[in-house]
């Protein structure tokens, strides 16, 4: 299954935003992983949720996240994809939906939603933009028609 996954993601991402000749960045084929982290693949899950998730990404050797990092549900479907700094989500993040669809589209700062993010029902249709600010939510900034 590790081997599948692996095989998967090579075949299907292009090269994650990095220059080969940064010395803070090590290359693992077509990932990134900054240097003291290695490219891991493990189980990952929300906590409290009794969903378990395969995830792919770069860990440091204390185990925090670092990088580029995606997870799939256990059929197959990706789950969310985006980026961790310090073991806290950071930079843009996309969630879908268990068809595959997007679902939800924004950054976050720190491990808080950050900025406007947007919705989309399982069909792809814009349903809102919410705005946050520090994980709290400011408002709704447009509805969908």
């Amino acid at each position: 299954m590790k081997l599948k996954l692996i095989i998967l993601i090579s075949l299907s991402l292009p090269m994650v935003g990095c220059n080969q000749k940064s010395e803070d960045i090590l290359l693992s084929d077509t990932w990134a992983c900054p240097i003291g982290a290695t490219l891991k693949i493990w189980k990952d899950g929300y906590p409290g949720e009794e969903k378990i998730y395969d995830a792919i990404g770069c860990r440091t050797l204390n185990g925090k996240r670092v990088g580029f990092h995606i997870a799939w549900k256990n059929y197959g479907i990706k789950e969310h994809e985006g980026g961790f700094i310090d073991d806290e989500p950071d930079g843009e993040w996309s969630y879908f939906h268990v068809n595959g669809n997007l679902h939800s589209r924004g950054f976050f700062i720190k491990g808080k939603r950050n900025g406007a993010w947007r919705f989309w029902d399982d069909s792809g249709k814009f349903l809102y933009e919410r705005k946050y600010e520090h994980g709290e939510i400011v408002n709704k900034v447009q509805q969908g028609i």
